[in-house]
C-alpha cells in the first residue's frame, strides 16, 4: 500500500487550526470498481465531483497512523472525474488528539490496480470557505471548534476555478508504515427530523460596564496544561465568543404563528424592529451528528449556532466556565446549504441566532453519526426496565465513534475506566468486537516513556491518572472472554506488561505504591466524591511520597490479578505478579483496616485525617482479596446500602459510575441474594433522570447543575444497566 504516494501539503497553509484544500482528478469506465485509501493530520472530508462521499480521520498518531479504505465507485461519472479532499489540520493539544505535522496522503485503484497517487504535482490551497488560525477551543478535550465563511464559495471541487491553487510540497518525517482502520466507520445518517421549541428577536449586550463585570468571571480556552497539571486555561483576555454572546444574548419570545408563515420547515421568519433571529430545534432525543442546515437569507449576514443538552437557562448552556460550545457562520445573499463533516456536535438541541430580519430555513439540525451496530432486541416484561434499557442502548451509540467516548456534548474522550464499562455492555448488547478490538490496540500504541498511559487516548497531554492504568488489564480479560480474540491479547501484552512493571517498581519499603508525584503531571484521582478527587491530598500539604491511598493500592491488586489471566491465555508464567498481589493485599489490610470500625480507610499518612469510610475503598479492597480473613460483616453493609446502619459511622457513598462496580461485586458474592437489592438500586437510579425527561443517562444523579453547571446529560458508564439486566433478567423478547 501507498508504494508510489506521498505526504503533501501546501506552503500556504503554515501554521495552527488551518484548512488545507487538495484537488486530482482521474478517468473512469461505468463499471469500474474503485477505491480509495487516504489518511491525514488532522482530519480530512472527501469529496467526488463536488458531491461529498466520506469523512473522519481515525484518531492516531505518528507511530501508530491509520488510513481509510473506501468505495467511491458510486459517486463516480463515465470519463473525468474530480476527486477533491479538505483536510484540517489541528496543531493544538486536546484529549482528543496527538500534536503532530500536517499532511495528507492518498491513492486511487481502479479495477486492481493503483492509477493515482498523491505527489507534488496535486493541486492544492489554504482554504477560502474554512477560516484559519483562529484556534478557538470548544473545550480542552473536544479541542477546536470551527468557523465557516459561506460567501466564499467556488467551483473549484469540480476543477472549475483554480486560478489561485498550486502545487504541493512534499513535508519531512512523516509516517511510513501505515496500518489499515479496523473500527468500522460511522454511518452518517440522513437529517434527523427535529421540531422548532422556541423562536424570537434576539440582540447581544452592548453596555461595556455590565460586559466588563461579567468577563472578570469569564475564562478563555487559549492554553491548555500550562503553569502545572490542574490549571488547565490561561486568562487572557475579554470573552467574546459566540457561546458567551449566546447566553447573555436578549431574547424576545414570539409565537411561531407571529414571525413566520407556517409551523413547519419549511418555513420563513420574520422579524421587522431591527433585531435578529433566533430560533431552538429539538432533536426529539440525544444525538450527535454533524451541522447541517439550508437557510436563505435576503443579504450577507453572521450566524452563531450554539447546541446543549437541556433549556434550563431558556436556551443551550453554550458558554461554561471557559468552555464555548459555538460555532459561526457567514451566510451569503441567497440560498446557504451546508454539513460541516468535521466536528460532531452532541446534545438534544441546536440553537441558531441569524443576524437578519427575514430566513427561509428549509433545514437545520444535523445529520447523526452512528456506529454501524445492531441492538439486540431484550424484554424484560417490566416497562420501567424495558424503557431503561433503550435509553442504555440510546447512551452507549451517541458515546461510541472512532472509539468510545466518555459523553457526547462536553469532551467525546476515550479513558480507560469509561471505557471497560461501555465495551462490557456493548459485547452484551451489539456482540460487536471491532470497536473494542481497535480501542484496546490504540492503548497499546499509547504507553508513555513511563510505561504508563496519557489519560485519554490519542493524546500527548503529559497529564494523567494513575488508578485507571491498571483497569487496562481488565479490560483486555474481559475481551478475551467474550471475543476469544487471542491475537489482540498477544498484541497488547507488552503494553499492559510495561504498565503493571512500573507499578510493580513503585512498591515502597511499606510494600505499597506511595501517590503520585502530581508536580510531575499525576493526579491521585479515584471518583467525584469529597476526599476521593485529589483536592484533599493537595490541601492538607501531605507529600506525595509518604502517603497511601486505598483506591490506588486495590486497583493495583485487581490489575495484578486480571495481568496473571492474561499471562495464563498466552501460555506465560503470572505467577510472580500473583505472588505480588498477595503481598500487597496483606500489606492493604495491614495499613488500612480499621478494627474498630471493621472498615478499610480511605488513605494513610503523616497528616492525612480522614475521618469518613468510602464505599469505593470497601468496595475495591473487598474486591482484590484484601478483605480476605477479616471482618467483611459491614464491608459488605457498605457494599449492599452505599450507606452505614451506625450513625456514628460516615460514609462516601460511591458516584453514580462506581454505584455499578459496587452492584458487580454482590452480584459476584451471592446472585440469587442480591438479585432484587440490585434491580430495586438501578430503578431507582434510573426512574428519578426518566422523569425529568432522560433520553440518554447522566453522568451523575444530580445532572446537569454538577461541576458547576457542566454536568453531562449522556455518559456512555450510564449504560451500566444492560450488564445486570443480561445477568439478572430473564429475556422475554
Amino acid at each position: 500500500m501507498f508504494e508510489n504516494a506521498k505526504w503533501i501539503w501546501n506552503s500556504q497553509a503554515a501554521g495552527k487550526d488551518v484548512y488545507c484544500e487538495f484537488l486530482a482528478e482521474t478517468n473512469c469506465k461505468k463499471d469500474d470498481k474503485v477505491i480509495i485509501r487516504l489518511s491525514s493530520d488532522s482530519n480530512y472530508a472527501l469529496y467526488i465531483n463536488g458531491t461529498f462521499a466520506n469523512s473522519g480521520q481515525y484518531a492516531d498518531m505518528p507511530n501508530y497512523k491509520i488510513y481509510d479504505e473506501l468505495d467511491i465507485s458510486r459517486h463516480l461519472v463515465e470519463g473525468t472525474n474530480h476527486i477533491a479532499v479538505v483536510v484540517w489540520y489541528y496543531g493544538v493539544e486536546s484529549s482528543t488528539y496527538f500534536v503532530a505535522k500536517p499532511g495528507l496522503i492518498f491513492e486511487v485503484e481502479q479495477n486492481g490496480k493503483v492509477v493515482l497517487a498523491s505527489d507534488e504535482n496535486v493541486l492544492s490551497r489554504k482554504s477560502k470557505r474554512y477560516i484559519s488560525g483562529r484556534r478557538e477551543y470548544i473545550t480542552p478535550q473536544m479541542g477546536l471548534n470551527y468557523h465557516v465563511d459561506l460567501r466564499e464559495s467556488d467551483d473549484w471541487m469540480t476543477g472549475k476555478d483554480l486560478s489561485d491553487f498550486t502545487t504541493s510540497f512534499v513535508p519531512e518525517d512523516m509516517p511510513t508504515n501505515l496500518v489499515a482502520r479496523i473500527a468500522k466507520k460511522v454511518d452518517i445518517l440522513p437529517s434527523a427530523s427535529v421540531d422548532i421549541v422556541m423562536q424570537g428577536a434576539f440582540s447581544y449586550v452592548e453596555d461595556e460596564t455590565k460586559q466588563e463585570k461579567a468577563d472578570s468571571k469569564a475564562h478563555i480556552a487559549t492554553s491548555l496544561m500550562e503553569g502545572g497539571a490542574f490549571e488547565y486555561f490561561r486568562v487572557e483576555e475579554k470573552r467574546r465568543d459566540a457561546g458567551y454572546k449566546m447566553l447573555h444574548a436578549a431574547l424576545s419570545f414570539f409565537r411561531l404563528e407571529d414571525m413566520a408563515d407556517r409551523d413547519k420547515m419549511p418555513l420563513t421568519m420574520v422579524r421587522k424592529n431591527g433585531e435578529g433571529i433566533f430560533f431552538i430545534v429539538d432533536l426529539l432525543k440525544e444525538s450527535t451528528g454533524y451541522l447541517t442546515f439550508d437557510i436563505e437569507v435576503p443579504e450577507d449576514c453572521a450566524m452563531e449556532v450554539g447546541w446543549g443538552e437541556h433549556l434550563c437557562d431558556g436556551r443551550c448552556r453554550t458558554a461554561v466556565g471557559p468552555r464555548n460550545f459555538s460555532v459561526t457562520v457567514r451566510l451569503k445573499k441567497g440560498r446557504n446549504r451546508y454539513m460541516n463533516p468535521f466536528r460532531r456536535l452532541g446534545g438534544r438541541y441546536i440553537q441558531f441566532f441569524i443576524h437578519a430580519d427575514a430566513a427561509r430555513v428549509c433545514e437545520a439540525g444535523i445529520r447523526p453519526t452512528v456506529y454501524p451496530v445492531k441492538a439486540k432486541e431484550f424484554k424484560t416484561g417490566n416497562l420501567l426496565r424495558d424503557t431503561i434499557y433503550e435509553i442504555c442502548c440510546n447512551t452507549l451509540l451517541q458515546c461510541m465513534h472512532e472509539h468510545y467516548e466518555d459523553c457526547t456534548w462536553r469532551e467525546q474522550s476515550f479513558y480507560t475506566g469509561d471505557s471497560r464499562n461501555q465495551m462490557i455492555a456493548g459485547y452484551y448488547i451489539f456482540g460487536e468486537y471491532d470497536l473494542p478490538k481497535a480501542s484496546l490496540r490504540l492503548i497499546a500504541e499509547c504507553t508513555r516513556e513511563d510505561d504508563l498511559q496519557p489519560l485519554c487516548f490519542p493524546s500527548n497531554i503529559e497529564f494523567t491518572i494513575p488508578s485507571g492504568v491498571p483497569m487496562y488489564a481488565r479490560m483486555l480479560a474481559e475481551y478475551y472472554e467474550f471475543s476469544k480474540d487471542k491475537e489482540t491479547i498477544e498484541y497488547c501484552f507488552s503494553a499492559i506488561k510495561r504498565n503493571m512493571d512500573a507499578f510493580v517498581r513503585r512498591i515502597t519499603d511499606k510494600g505499597l505504591v506511595a501517590n503520585f508525584d502530581e508536580s510531575e503531571g499525576f493526579w491521585n484521582f479515584s471518583e467525584w466524591e469529597p476526599y476521593m478527587d485529589g483536592a484533599y491530598y493537595r490541601s492538607c500539604g501531605a507529600s506525595h511520597k509518604d502517603t497511601y491511598d486505598m483506591c490506588l493500592n486495590a486497583s493495583f491488586a485487581n490489575g495484578l490479578g486480571y495481568f496473571a489471566k492474561l499471562c495464563d491465555i498466552l501460555g506465560e508464567d503470572g505467577s510472580k505478579y500473583l505472588e505480588i498481589k498477595k503481598e500487597l493485599n496483606k500489606k492493604i489490610a495491614e495499613t488500612f483496616y480499621d478494627e474498630d470500625a471493621k472498615l478499610f480507610r480511605v488513605a494513610v499518612g503523616p497528616g492525612i485525617d480522614i475521618k469518613p469510610y468510602s464505599a469505593l475503598a470497601n468496595t475495591l479492597g473487598f474486591e482484590c482479596g484484601a478483605a480476605e480473613g477479616l471482618d467483611q460483616e459491614r464491608i459488605i453493609e457498605i457494599i449492599r446500602d452505599n450507606d452505614c446502619s451506625d450513625p456514628d459511622i460516615e460514609i462516601i457513598p460511591t458516584s453514580l459510575y462506581n454505584s455499578f462496580e459496587r452492584m458487580d461485586v454482590l452480584i459476584s458474592l451471592d446472585k440469587e441474594l442480591y438479585k432484587e437489592t440490585v434491580l430495586d438500586q438501578i430503578d431507582r437510579m434510573c426512574m428519578a433522570m426518566i422523569r425529568e425527561g432522560a433520553t440518554s443517562f447522566w453522568e451523575t444523579t444530580v445532572g446537569q447543575k454538577d461541576f458547576d453547571y457542566a454536568g453531562s446529560l449522556c455518559h456512555g458508564w450510564g449504560a451500566m444497566p444492560i450488564i445486570f439486566y443480561e445477568k439478572l433478567c430473564e429475556n422475554k423478547a
